[in-house]
């Protein structure tokens, strides 16, 4: 879907740059849809997920993502990333969220 060959995938994954989830040690991985808006990996997603709890579930994740945010202007993360929206706006809501 992306056009990257598998080993850019695997780098991808361990620098961030997409997020996946892993249901055991040796499974594979599994890529949420919402992270590619447009067939293109969402811009900043590396920060993002990266300024969110370690221990969110992926459901809270996804949850996060696409939920609405009167913050960005009515639109979910995803939705205000995808637009081109400031990464830097984002990462700040992520990070409130280790203070609840």
């Amino acid at each position: 879907m992306l056009g990257m060959a598998p080993a850019n995938v695997r780098r991808a994954v361990a620098e961030g740059a997409l997020y996946s989830v892993k249901t055991s040690p040796a499974s594979h991985h599994w890529f949420p849809r919402w992270q590619f808006p447009h067939r293109h990996a969402l811009p900043g997603l590396r920060e993002v997920i990266g300024a969110l709890p370690s221990n969110y579930h992926p459901v809270e994740v996804e949850e996060f993502m696409t939920a609405e945010s009167d913050d960005l202007r009515g639109m979910s993360p995803l939705m205000w990333l995808a637009g081109g929206g400031d990464v830097a706006q984002v990462v700040t809501l992520a990070d409130e969220r280790s203070w609840e």
